[in-house]
This record gives C-alpha cells, sequence and structure tokens, in this order.
C-alpha cells in the first residue's frame, strides 16, 4: 500500500461536502457526541461494535437505537459473539429485533465453540455510521469502563475519531461487506473488493476483511516506519509485535530516527503483556523507547510518523488483530491531526514510566520466565 499522497485543499476536492474531524480522548465526550449525531439520524444508522454491554452506558445506547428504528430509520448492528456475549444470550436482544433493529452476530458461542479454528477470528472493528455522512472509529467499546462518569479515575484511556464528510460512504460500504458475511461459514473473508480506493483530504479509511488486505495492512505499518525519517510515535493496548514490525522499529532506531512506544503498566490481559515484554530488550538495545503509562489502562491504538502522517482504529500491534482479528483504521496524511495527536501523545508521555534497559537487565527470573513462556503462544494472544 503506498503512502498517501498530500492532501489537495477542500475548495478543489469536496467544494460542497469537506471533511470535517474531530478526535476523542475520552469515553464520555466521545458517547456524547455519539449520542446527539444518532438522535438526529434520518435514514441509516450503522453499528459494528466488538463489545456492547448491559450496563450504565451500553442500555441507555441500545435503548436509543430502539428508538430510532421505531420511527423509521433503518438501524443495522453487528457485534461480536465473544466480546458481545452477554448481549447474545440476553433478553434485550428480542426487544432489540421487536422494534425493528437489524441484528446480526458474529461468530455466536455455541458448544461447538472451540472445536473450529475458524472461532479465532473475531470482529474486533468498532465502527459507527450515520446517514451516510458520519462515521467514528476508534478503539473505543460500548461499556462502563470507557466512562469517567461512572468509572472515575479508573475508566479506560482510548482514542477515537469522527469524521464527516464524503468518506462515510466508504465506511458504509465496509459495513455491509461485514454485514453481508457474517451468516456464512467461510473461513477466510470475501476476497478483496476491486472497488477504486477512497483518499479524500489525505484520509483514507482501511480493512483487513481479506488475506491479501492483510498482507497490506503489515506492509503498510512497516513502509512508515521503514520510510520514517524523523520520528515515530506508537501508542497501543496489546503489544507483541511480529517479526516484520519488530525489524522495522530497530533498523528505523539504529539510523536515527526517535521511536518512542507507550504501552500500559496495568493490562486486562496478562498474558499478552507478559508476553510482549519477551521483545522489550531487542527494542531497548536498539534505542527504542518504551514507556508504560501509569494513571489507568490505556486502549488507545494510534501511529504518528514525522509529525505528517497519523493512524487511528481498532489494530493493536499484535499477532491478533494483524491475522486474525477484523479491523478497521483511519490513516491520515494531515498534519493538522498529527499535530493533535503528537498533543496528547506527550501528555500521556509525561504520566508514563520509560523503561531503562540496564534497570530491565535486572528484572527478576521469575519474571524472565513468564516472558519466555508466554511469547511461545503469541499467535494467538
Amino acid at each position: 500500500m503506498k503512502a498517501l499522497k498530500k492532501p489537495p485543499s477542500t475548495e478543489k476536492t469536496n467544494k460542497n461536502n469537506p471533511i470535517a474531524w474531530e478526535l476523542f480522548f475520552e469515553g464520555d465526550d466521545y458517547f456524547h457526541s455519539l449520542q446527539n449525531d444518532i438522535k438526529k439520524a434520518e435514514k441509516s444508522i450503522f453499528v459494528e461494535k466488538y463489545i456492547i454491554q448491559e450496563d450504565e452506558i451500553g442500555i441507555p445506547f441500545l435503548e436509543l437505537l430502539m428508538k430510532k428504528a421505531s420511527e423509521g430509520v433503518q438501524v443495522r448492528l453487528i457485534i461480536d459473539g465473544l466480546g458481545s456475549y452477554n448481549i447474545t444470550k440476553s433478553p434485550v436482544l428480542e426487544k432489540l429485533k421487536a422494534s425493528g433493529v437489524e441484528v446480526r452476530i458474529f461468530r455466536p458461542v455455541t458448544w461447538t465453540f472451540f472445536f473450529h479454528f475458524k472461532n479465532h477470528r473475531r470482529d474486533h472493528r468498532k465502527l459507527v455510521v450515520i446517514d451516510g455522512k458520519t462515521v467514528y472509529i476508534g478503539g473505543t467499546n460500548i461499556k462502563r469502563t470507557h466512562s469517567r462518569r461512572v468509572m472515575g479515575d479508573k475508566c479506560w484511556r482510548d482514542t477515537t475519531i469522527r469524521i464527516s464528510g464524503n468518506i462515510a460512504e466508504q465506511a458504509s460500504i465496509m459495513f455491509n461487506r461485514v454485514w453481508n458475511f457474517v451468516n456464512t461459514n467461510h473461513l477466510f473473508m470475501p476476497v478483496r473488493s476491486r472497488r477504486k480506493r477512497s483518499i479524500l483530504e489525505g484520509i483514507e479509511i482501511i480493512e483487513n476483511i481479506s488475506i491479501v488486505k492483510r498482507i497490506r495492512y503489515r506492509i503498510l505499518f512497516s513502509r512508515l516506519i521503514r520510510n520514517s525519517k524523523k520520528n515515530v510515535f506508537l501508542q497501543t493496548a496489546y503489544f507483541v509485535p511480529g517479526i516484520f514490525l519488530l525489524r522495522s522499529l530497530n533498523r528505523a532506531s539504529r539510523r536515527g530516527v526517535k521511536i518512542k512506544i507507550i504501552l500500559s503498566e496495568f493490562s486486562d490481559v496478562r498474558a499478552a503483556k507478559w508476553a510482549g515484554r519477551a521483545v522489550y530488550s531487542s527494542l531497548l538495545k536498539n534505542g527504542v523507547q518504551i514507556f508504560e503509562y501509569i494513571p489507568r489502562f490505556s486502549h488507545a491504538k494510534t501511529m504518528i510518523v514525522d509529525d505528517e502522517y497519523s493512524i487511528v482504529g481498532t489494530t493493536n500491534l499484535d499477532y491478533r488483530s494483524f491475522l486474525h482479528n477484523l479491523e478497521i483504521d483511519v490513516v491520515m496524511h494531515r498534519e493538522d491531526v498529527a499535530a493533535e495527536l503528537t498533543k496528547r501523545f506527550s501528555a500521556d508521555l509525561a504520566f508514563s514510566r520509560e523503561i531503562i534497559y540496564e534497570e530491565w537487565k535486572k528484572r527478576p527470573l521469575k519474571d524472565r520466565i513468564l516472558e519466555k513462556f508466554f511469547y511461545i503462544f503469541r499467535y494467538y494472544l
């Protein structure tokens, strides 16, 4: 996948419907904006979420979807059978359908669940498209852990982007592609679409729905790092990089690129955290700076390169995102977006502890054993 071209002027490319964007770094801000846009919906609401929970955040959200469906708005909801397992077994599912909400479950959990390898692949996307004009993409699920109002200072840190304009039509196509796939039994996703990629004002939405696109995902992340000249700032919830990414980071750092990675000191998946720490030494020896965010769990997935390129979406830097799960991201060649993301990255950096190689080498033997043990299972984490 080639790098994006510099964004042309709005007046020249989108005179009647320029693209506008907004970043959300806190769940409550995202929920408030999302609810307002849904309330204004006139034609369609497409929601694709890995996790929706019946809690202080999920229940009002689902009730709003039911209300809009009863008003005649087309409402389609895709939830993952594992991530949203509680919803799939709840009476609310029938209430949604009775109100007119169309619901599809991506690979439901059944008694045969563990006997099929295909169930290892989950729909990890967090996508909302409203009226084909507004799209939300990011790491935020619909659940209480993302809300400071509910959880206080223990709420998760995340990043989601809202984009309005013609590019939302592309997101609608991507949603409906998964919608049509959900009820099939194929192990692999449909072959790539022949539709021409849409790049508007330096913004492109990408997905990894096919094998070819999964390869392109790896190439894109690797190429951006390999072609970097000044700096690469990465923030991810789960960090178990494959060889291609590890090699790109080490080589870029050795040629003088400043690389900083913010991970989370706390993790809700301890096995993935131990597996990721197994590659710390390799990165630290090559000059990569690694920081662990202390205040709360950082669930954000962002990348900034040379103060120009940036990526916001659902992809973690691990085997599960690049090899298994369905993901969706926004790739941007816009200095204004990169500047705001960098500002937030710096703010998170101030509350992070740097891992120093000389100190890291002195970690207990027990930690080293756990790292090597869980790294063996990196393909499944």
